[in-house]
Protein backbone atom coordinates (compact mmCIF):
# COMPACT_ATOMS: atom_id res chain seq x y z
CA UNK A 1 0.00 0.00 0.00
CA UNK A 2 1.43 3.37 -1.11
CA UNK A 3 1.49 6.21 1.17
CA UNK A 4 0.68 9.41 0.22
CA UNK A 5 3.61 10.64 -0.27
CA UNK A 6 3.98 8.18 -3.23
CA UNK A 7 0.71 8.32 -5.16
CA UNK A 8 1.65 12.66 -5.65
CA UNK A 9 4.46 11.87 -7.88
CA UNK A 10 2.92 9.31 -10.13
CA UNK A 11 -0.65 11.14 -10.88
CA UNK A 12 2.09 13.60 -11.57
CA UNK A 13 3.81 11.47 -13.93
CA UNK A 14 0.48 10.70 -15.57
CA UNK A 15 -0.95 14.18 -15.97
CA UNK A 16 2.57 15.36 -17.28
CA UNK A 17 2.25 17.89 -20.15
CA UNK A 18 4.20 14.90 -22.56
CA UNK A 19 1.81 12.37 -21.63
CA UNK A 20 -1.46 14.75 -22.28
CA UNK A 21 -0.25 15.54 -26.09
CA UNK A 22 0.78 11.70 -26.25
CA UNK A 23 -3.22 11.24 -25.26
CA UNK A 24 -4.40 13.90 -27.58
CA UNK A 25 -2.48 12.42 -30.55
CA UNK A 26 -3.43 9.07 -29.64
CA UNK A 27 -7.32 9.57 -29.38
CA UNK A 28 -7.36 12.00 -32.11
CA UNK A 29 -5.50 9.38 -34.39
CA UNK A 30 -8.44 6.37 -33.44
CA UNK A 31 -11.27 9.43 -33.54
CA UNK A 32 -10.28 10.12 -36.96
CA UNK A 33 -9.82 6.88 -38.28
CA UNK A 34 -13.16 5.30 -36.70
CA UNK A 35 -15.26 8.17 -38.42
CA UNK A 36 -14.52 7.52 -41.27
CA UNK A 37 -14.83 4.04 -41.49
CA UNK A 38 -18.45 4.63 -40.07
CA UNK A 39 -19.16 7.45 -42.31
CA UNK A 40 -18.35 5.29 -45.41
CA UNK A 41 -19.86 2.56 -44.32
CA UNK A 42 -23.25 3.36 -42.94
CA UNK A 43 -24.08 7.15 -44.64
CA UNK A 44 -24.03 8.79 -48.41
CA UNK A 45 -25.41 11.51 -49.96
CA UNK A 46 -26.20 14.99 -47.35
CA UNK A 47 -26.34 12.71 -44.56
CA UNK A 48 -22.56 12.91 -44.83
CA UNK A 49 -21.99 15.92 -44.90
CA UNK A 50 -23.69 16.59 -41.87
CA UNK A 51 -22.05 13.85 -40.12
CA UNK A 52 -19.05 15.23 -41.13
CA UNK A 53 -19.57 18.70 -39.31
CA UNK A 54 -20.91 16.65 -36.19
CA UNK A 55 -16.97 15.00 -36.69
CA UNK A 56 -15.81 18.04 -36.87
CA UNK A 57 -17.22 19.61 -34.11
CA UNK A 58 -16.54 17.01 -31.37
CA UNK A 59 -12.99 16.73 -32.90
CA UNK A 60 -12.77 20.61 -31.68
CA UNK A 61 -14.56 20.20 -28.57
CA UNK A 62 -12.18 17.17 -27.87
CA UNK A 63 -8.71 19.32 -29.06
CA UNK A 64 -10.33 21.92 -26.82
CA UNK A 65 -10.74 20.21 -23.71
CA UNK A 66 -7.46 18.42 -23.85
CA UNK A 67 -5.46 21.65 -24.50
CA UNK A 68 -7.07 23.15 -21.26
CA UNK A 69 -5.97 20.40 -19.41
CA UNK A 70 -2.38 20.77 -20.97
CA UNK A 71 -2.92 24.60 -20.31
CA UNK A 72 -3.90 24.38 -16.99
CA UNK A 73 -1.19 21.94 -16.34
CA UNK A 74 1.50 24.04 -17.35
CA UNK A 75 0.10 27.27 -15.27
CA UNK A 76 0.24 25.10 -12.08
CA UNK A 77 3.75 23.78 -13.09
CA UNK A 78 5.06 27.54 -13.55
CA UNK A 79 3.29 28.75 -10.24
CA UNK A 80 4.94 25.85 -8.29
CA UNK A 81 8.32 26.74 -9.84
CA UNK A 82 8.11 30.15 -9.25
CA UNK A 83 6.96 29.41 -5.57
CA UNK A 84 9.83 27.18 -5.17
CA UNK A 85 12.17 29.87 -6.73
CA UNK A 86 11.01 32.43 -4.23
CA UNK A 87 11.40 30.05 -1.42
CA UNK A 88 14.95 29.23 -2.65
CA UNK A 89 15.72 32.82 -3.15
CA UNK A 90 14.55 33.82 0.50
CA UNK A 91 16.57 30.65 1.83
CA UNK A 92 19.56 31.84 0.57
CA UNK A 93 18.88 35.71 1.66
CA UNK A 94 18.32 34.17 5.31
CA UNK A 95 21.98 31.98 4.67
CA UNK A 96 23.55 35.05 3.70
CA UNK A 97 22.36 36.97 6.30
CA UNK A 98 23.15 34.40 9.11
CA UNK A 99 26.70 34.25 7.82
CA UNK A 100 26.98 37.76 8.01
CA UNK A 101 25.51 37.62 11.71
CA UNK A 102 27.94 34.92 12.18
CA UNK A 103 31.28 36.77 10.54
CA UNK A 104 30.86 39.87 12.63
CA UNK A 105 30.60 37.96 16.08
CA UNK A 106 33.56 36.51 15.23
CA UNK A 107 36.89 37.37 17.58
CA UNK A 108 39.22 36.79 14.80
CA UNK A 109 39.59 39.36 11.49
CA UNK A 110 37.77 38.24 8.17
CA UNK A 111 38.07 39.94 5.43
CA UNK A 112 36.95 39.15 1.68
CA UNK A 113 38.70 39.97 -1.50
CA UNK A 114 37.77 39.66 -4.85
CA UNK A 115 39.89 41.02 -7.80
CA UNK A 116 42.73 42.18 -5.29
CA UNK A 117 39.77 44.44 -3.03
CA UNK A 118 38.56 44.03 0.23
CA UNK A 119 34.88 43.72 -0.24
CA UNK A 120 33.82 42.52 3.28
CA UNK A 121 35.25 43.36 6.56
CA UNK A 122 33.68 42.23 9.98
CA UNK A 123 33.92 44.58 12.99
CA UNK A 124 37.39 42.37 14.74
CA UNK A 125 38.94 43.44 11.02
CA UNK A 126 37.55 47.04 10.88
CA UNK A 127 39.12 47.21 14.36
CA UNK A 128 42.42 45.48 13.79
CA UNK A 129 43.58 47.42 10.95
CA UNK A 130 41.61 50.47 11.96
CA UNK A 131 42.22 51.04 15.75
CA UNK A 132 40.90 54.73 15.74
CA UNK A 133 37.65 53.98 13.55
CA UNK A 134 37.94 56.86 10.94
CA UNK A 135 38.45 54.97 7.70
CA UNK A 136 36.61 52.43 5.42
CA UNK A 137 37.88 49.20 5.17
CA UNK A 138 35.75 47.69 2.36
CA UNK A 139 36.66 48.59 -0.89
CA UNK A 140 40.47 49.26 0.25
CA UNK A 141 43.37 47.47 -2.03
CA UNK A 142 44.93 44.01 0.06
CA UNK A 143 47.94 45.23 -1.18
CA UNK A 144 47.58 48.03 0.88
CA UNK A 145 47.90 45.78 4.06
CA UNK A 146 50.45 43.66 3.17
CA UNK A 147 54.44 44.93 2.84
CA UNK A 148 55.74 44.37 -0.46
CA UNK A 149 57.74 41.54 0.04
CA UNK A 150 54.99 39.49 0.61
CA UNK A 151 52.35 40.75 -2.52
CA UNK A 152 53.46 38.00 -4.57
CA UNK A 153 53.17 34.94 -2.25
CA UNK A 154 49.78 36.45 -1.04
CA UNK A 155 48.49 36.96 -4.86
CA UNK A 156 49.53 33.22 -5.68
CA UNK A 157 48.05 31.79 -3.02
CA UNK A 158 45.11 33.48 -3.79
CA UNK A 159 44.83 32.19 -7.55
CA UNK A 160 45.62 28.49 -5.87
CA UNK A 161 42.96 28.75 -3.49
CA UNK A 162 40.55 29.99 -6.46
CA UNK A 163 41.67 27.72 -8.80
CA UNK A 164 40.98 25.00 -6.95
CA UNK A 165 38.03 26.03 -4.79
CA UNK A 166 39.38 24.91 -1.95
CA UNK A 167 40.43 25.88 1.80
CA UNK A 168 44.44 26.18 2.49
CA UNK A 169 44.92 24.93 5.97
CA UNK A 170 48.10 26.29 6.81
CA UNK A 171 48.05 29.78 9.00
CA UNK A 172 51.32 31.62 7.21
CA UNK A 173 53.25 34.47 9.07
CA UNK A 174 52.10 37.83 7.39
CA UNK A 175 54.01 41.57 8.42
CA UNK A 176 50.63 43.39 7.80
CA UNK A 177 50.03 47.37 7.89
CA UNK A 178 47.21 49.01 9.82
CA UNK A 179 45.64 52.00 8.07
CA UNK A 180 47.38 54.45 9.61
CA UNK A 181 50.61 53.09 8.46
CA UNK A 182 51.79 51.13 11.73
CA UNK A 183 53.07 47.87 11.51
CA UNK A 184 52.20 43.99 13.40
CA UNK A 185 52.71 40.47 12.85
CA UNK A 186 49.61 38.11 11.97
CA UNK A 187 48.82 34.68 11.05
CA UNK A 188 46.79 34.62 8.00
CA UNK A 189 44.56 31.78 6.34
CA UNK A 190 42.89 31.78 3.04
CA UNK A 191 40.29 29.89 1.74
CA UNK A 192 37.61 30.04 -1.40
CA UNK A 193 34.38 31.37 -0.56
CA UNK A 194 30.76 32.70 -2.61
CA UNK A 195 29.72 35.87 -1.70
CA UNK A 196 26.91 37.48 -3.77
CA UNK A 197 27.15 34.73 -6.00
CA UNK A 198 30.62 35.37 -7.22
CA UNK A 199 33.64 33.68 -6.16
CA UNK A 200 36.11 34.97 -3.39
CA UNK A 201 38.69 34.64 -1.34
CA UNK A 202 38.23 34.51 2.61
CA UNK A 203 41.23 35.79 4.70
CA UNK A 204 41.07 35.11 8.50
CA UNK A 205 43.59 36.71 10.17
CA UNK A 206 45.42 36.48 13.62
CA UNK A 207 46.76 39.51 15.15
CA UNK A 208 50.02 37.07 16.53
CA UNK A 209 51.52 40.19 18.24
CA UNK A 210 48.23 40.87 20.72
CA UNK A 211 48.27 36.56 21.31
CA UNK A 212 51.99 37.18 22.30
CA UNK A 213 51.09 39.91 24.40
CA UNK A 214 48.51 37.98 26.00
CA UNK A 215 50.54 35.02 26.46
CA UNK A 216 53.73 37.02 28.32
CA UNK A 217 50.84 38.80 30.30
CA UNK A 218 49.85 34.66 31.39
CA UNK A 219 53.37 33.71 31.85
CA UNK A 220 53.57 36.73 34.14
CA UNK A 221 51.15 36.06 36.19
CA UNK A 222 51.89 32.47 36.69
CA UNK A 223 55.11 33.45 37.65
CA UNK A 224 53.86 35.34 40.39
CA UNK A 225 51.12 33.28 41.29
CA UNK A 226 53.88 30.76 41.73
CA UNK A 227 56.09 32.94 43.84
CA UNK A 228 52.87 33.83 46.16
CA UNK A 229 52.63 29.44 46.10
CA UNK A 230 55.99 29.55 47.06
CA UNK A 231 55.98 32.38 49.67
CA UNK A 232 52.65 30.67 51.22
CA UNK A 233 54.28 27.29 51.68
CA UNK A 234 57.31 28.92 53.06
CA UNK A 235 54.97 31.18 55.92
CA UNK A 236 52.82 27.73 56.37
CA UNK A 237 56.15 25.75 57.25
CA UNK A 238 57.39 28.94 59.54
CA UNK A 239 54.22 28.79 61.26
CA UNK A 240 54.28 24.92 61.82
CA UNK A 241 57.75 25.38 63.63
CA UNK A 242 56.80 28.36 65.51
CA UNK A 243 53.59 26.51 66.47
CA UNK A 244 55.07 23.21 67.12
CA UNK A 245 58.21 25.21 69.72
CA UNK A 246 55.21 26.95 71.71
CA UNK A 247 53.53 23.41 71.87
CA UNK A 248 56.87 21.67 73.03
CA UNK A 249 58.40 24.34 75.12
CA UNK A 250 55.61 26.38 76.30
CA UNK A 251 52.72 24.46 76.71
CA UNK A 252 54.44 20.94 77.52
CA UNK A 253 56.17 22.86 80.04
CA UNK A 254 53.60 24.15 81.87
CA UNK A 255 51.80 20.57 81.86
CA UNK A 256 54.64 18.89 83.22
CA UNK A 257 54.61 21.42 86.00
CA UNK A 258 50.89 20.63 86.39
CA UNK A 259 51.85 16.94 86.76
CA UNK A 260 54.41 17.88 88.98
CA UNK A 261 52.29 19.32 91.38
CA UNK A 262 49.53 16.65 91.68
CA UNK A 263 52.26 14.34 92.28
CA UNK A 264 53.05 16.89 95.24
CA UNK A 265 49.14 16.95 96.17
CA UNK A 266 49.11 13.32 96.00
CA UNK A 267 51.81 12.62 98.98
CA UNK A 268 50.23 15.31 101.16
CA UNK A 269 46.42 14.85 100.84
CA UNK A 270 44.90 12.46 103.21
CA UNK A 271 41.17 10.21 102.19
CA UNK A 272 40.22 8.21 99.22
CA UNK A 273 38.01 10.70 97.81
CA UNK A 274 40.15 13.67 97.00
CA UNK A 275 43.13 11.21 96.25
CA UNK A 276 41.09 9.93 93.50
CA UNK A 277 40.31 13.11 92.37
CA UNK A 278 43.88 14.02 92.25
CA UNK A 279 44.98 10.97 90.45
CA UNK A 280 41.93 11.32 87.80
CA UNK A 281 43.44 14.53 87.20
CA UNK A 282 46.86 13.71 86.95
CA UNK A 283 45.86 11.14 84.50
CA UNK A 284 44.09 13.88 82.18
CA UNK A 285 47.46 15.89 82.49
CA UNK A 286 49.51 12.84 81.30
CA UNK A 287 47.34 12.37 78.28
CA UNK A 288 46.84 15.92 76.97
CA UNK A 289 50.61 16.62 77.80
CA UNK A 290 51.41 13.35 75.30
CA UNK A 291 48.65 14.77 72.64
CA UNK A 292 50.47 18.43 72.73
CA UNK A 293 54.14 16.53 72.40
CA UNK A 294 52.24 14.34 69.39
CA UNK A 295 50.78 17.54 67.82
CA UNK A 296 54.09 19.21 68.01
CA UNK A 297 55.79 16.67 66.71
CA UNK A 298 53.26 16.34 63.64
CA UNK A 299 53.56 20.19 63.00
CA UNK A 300 57.33 19.90 62.80
CA UNK A 301 58.98 16.69 63.49
CA UNK A 302 62.98 17.60 65.20
CA UNK A 303 64.29 14.35 63.52
CA UNK A 304 63.73 15.63 59.77
CA UNK A 305 66.44 18.10 60.76
CA UNK A 306 68.52 16.60 63.13
CA UNK A 307 68.39 12.45 62.30
CA UNK A 308 67.46 13.41 57.96
CA UNK A 309 64.30 12.57 56.20
CA UNK A 310 64.26 8.90 56.69
CA UNK A 311 64.21 8.91 60.74
CA UNK A 312 61.34 11.48 60.37
CA UNK A 313 59.31 9.18 58.18
CA UNK A 314 60.26 6.12 59.96
CA UNK A 315 58.75 8.07 63.28
CA UNK A 316 55.50 9.05 61.63
CA UNK A 317 54.72 6.00 60.10
CA UNK A 318 55.28 3.86 63.42
CA UNK A 319 52.66 6.38 64.96
CA UNK A 320 50.39 5.95 61.95
CA UNK A 321 50.05 2.38 62.81
CA UNK A 322 49.84 3.26 66.38
CA UNK A 323 46.87 5.48 65.84
CA UNK A 324 45.18 3.24 62.85
CA UNK A 325 46.46 -0.54 63.21
CA UNK A 326 47.06 -0.46 59.11
CA UNK A 327 50.16 -1.87 58.51
CA UNK A 328 52.59 0.37 56.42
CA UNK A 329 56.20 -0.83 55.00
CA UNK A 330 59.13 1.76 54.13
CA UNK A 331 61.63 1.08 51.65
CA UNK A 332 64.42 4.06 50.93
CA UNK A 333 67.24 3.62 48.99
CA UNK A 334 68.56 7.43 48.33
CA UNK A 335 72.05 6.82 48.10
CA UNK A 336 73.38 9.94 50.37
CA UNK A 337 71.91 12.26 52.80
CA UNK A 338 71.69 14.79 54.13
CA UNK A 339 68.87 16.32 51.69
CA UNK A 340 68.09 19.75 50.77
CA UNK A 341 66.14 21.15 53.50
CA UNK A 342 63.17 22.42 51.41
CA UNK A 343 63.28 18.84 49.02
CA UNK A 344 63.14 16.90 52.53
CA UNK A 345 60.28 18.97 53.76
CA UNK A 346 58.35 18.62 50.50
CA UNK A 347 58.83 14.82 50.78
CA UNK A 348 57.94 14.26 54.36
CA UNK A 349 54.39 16.39 53.70
CA UNK A 350 53.78 14.24 50.38
CA UNK A 351 53.78 11.23 52.64
CA UNK A 352 52.14 12.73 55.70
CA UNK A 353 49.27 14.05 53.40
CA UNK A 354 49.07 10.73 51.34
CA UNK A 355 48.88 8.54 54.02
CA UNK A 356 46.13 10.45 56.34
CA UNK A 357 43.92 10.25 52.65
CA UNK A 358 44.63 6.37 52.57
CA UNK A 359 44.15 6.11 56.02
CA UNK A 360 41.04 8.11 56.23
CA UNK A 361 39.22 7.34 52.81
CA UNK A 362 40.50 4.67 51.32
CA UNK A 363 39.62 1.96 53.84
CA UNK A 364 43.19 -0.17 52.86
CA UNK A 365 44.67 -2.48 54.69
CA UNK A 366 48.08 -2.54 53.67
CA UNK A 367 50.26 0.78 52.28
CA UNK A 368 54.03 1.00 51.03
CA UNK A 369 55.98 3.72 51.12
CA UNK A 370 59.29 3.99 48.60
CA UNK A 371 61.90 6.57 48.36
CA UNK A 372 64.52 5.91 45.76
CA UNK A 373 67.09 7.76 43.53
CA UNK A 374 66.09 7.45 40.44
CA UNK A 375 69.11 8.71 38.48
CA UNK A 376 71.81 11.78 39.42
CA UNK A 377 69.04 13.55 38.26
CA UNK A 378 66.65 12.88 40.61
CA UNK A 379 64.53 10.72 43.31
CA UNK A 380 61.20 8.75 42.95
CA UNK A 381 58.50 9.24 46.08
CA UNK A 382 55.42 6.33 45.34
CA UNK A 383 53.06 6.05 47.85
CA UNK A 384 50.92 2.87 47.28
CA UNK A 385 47.70 1.73 49.61
CA UNK A 386 45.21 -1.64 47.83
CA UNK A 387 41.79 0.68 48.94
CA UNK A 388 38.89 1.48 47.24
CA UNK A 389 40.50 3.96 44.79
CA UNK A 390 37.93 6.25 42.92
CA UNK A 391 37.60 7.20 39.38
CA UNK A 392 40.16 9.54 38.59
CA UNK A 393 38.50 11.19 35.63
CA UNK A 394 35.60 12.29 37.51
CA UNK A 395 38.78 13.02 40.06
CA UNK A 396 40.32 15.22 38.07
CA UNK A 397 36.72 16.79 37.25
CA UNK A 398 35.70 17.52 40.57
CA UNK A 399 39.31 19.09 41.66
CA UNK A 400 38.42 21.63 38.60
CA UNK A 401 35.56 22.16 40.27
CA UNK A 402 36.16 22.26 43.76
CA UNK A 403 39.80 21.88 44.48
CA UNK A 404 41.25 19.33 47.16
CA UNK A 405 43.95 21.34 49.56
CA UNK A 406 45.39 18.27 50.16
CA UNK A 407 45.97 17.13 46.38
CA UNK A 408 46.73 20.85 45.14
CA UNK A 409 49.24 21.26 48.40
CA UNK A 410 51.27 18.10 47.26
CA UNK A 411 51.33 18.88 43.86
CA UNK A 412 52.65 22.47 44.43
CA UNK A 413 55.13 21.50 46.66
CA UNK A 414 56.27 18.87 43.75
CA UNK A 415 56.29 22.32 41.49
CA UNK A 416 58.16 24.38 43.82
CA UNK A 417 61.18 21.30 43.70
CA UNK A 418 61.17 21.69 40.16
CA UNK A 419 59.23 18.15 39.86
CA UNK A 420 56.43 16.62 39.18
CA UNK A 421 53.52 14.59 40.94
CA UNK A 422 50.94 12.12 39.43
CA UNK A 423 47.81 10.16 40.94
CA UNK A 424 46.86 6.91 39.71
CA UNK A 425 43.50 5.24 40.72
CA UNK A 426 40.62 2.99 39.88
CA UNK A 427 38.26 2.22 41.84
CA UNK A 428 38.69 -1.39 43.80
CA UNK A 429 42.29 -1.07 42.50
CA UNK A 430 43.72 1.27 45.08
CA UNK A 431 46.12 4.30 44.24
CA UNK A 432 49.19 5.21 43.56
CA UNK A 433 50.95 8.42 44.59
CA UNK A 434 54.38 9.07 42.54
CA UNK A 435 56.29 12.33 42.72
CA UNK A 436 59.61 13.02 40.58
CA UNK A 437 61.86 15.16 41.95
CA UNK A 438 65.38 16.70 41.10
CA UNK A 439 68.13 16.58 43.76
CA UNK A 440 69.54 19.99 44.85
CA UNK A 441 72.84 20.78 43.37
CA UNK A 442 74.62 20.57 46.80
CA UNK A 443 72.73 17.02 47.27
CA UNK A 444 73.55 15.77 43.82
CA UNK A 445 74.78 11.90 43.28
CA UNK A 446 78.06 11.97 41.42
Amino acid sequence: MLSRGTERPARACVLSPLNIALIYVVVSALWIAGADHLLQTYTAGPRLLQLHLLESGVFVMLSGLLLYLLVGRLHRSLRLSARKARESEAGARRSADELAQLLAMLPEAVLIVREGRITYANRAAQELFDPDGTQVLEGHPLNGLVLPPYWSGVEQRMQRVLASGERDPRFLPRTMCRLDGSRFEASVGTSAVHFDDRPAVLKIVRDVDEMNRMQRQVTRVQQELAALSGRLIELQEHERRSIARELHDEIGQCLSAIRVQFAKLQRRVQGEEPLALIASAAAMTERTLSRVRSLSLLLHPPQLGTLGLEAALRWHIEEQQRLHGTPISLRVALGREPLDPDLGIACYRIVQESLSNALRHADARCIEVELRGASADGLVLRITDDGIGFAAEQAGARQAERPSLGLVGMMERARLQGGELTVSSAPGQGTRVEAVLPWKSETKIQ
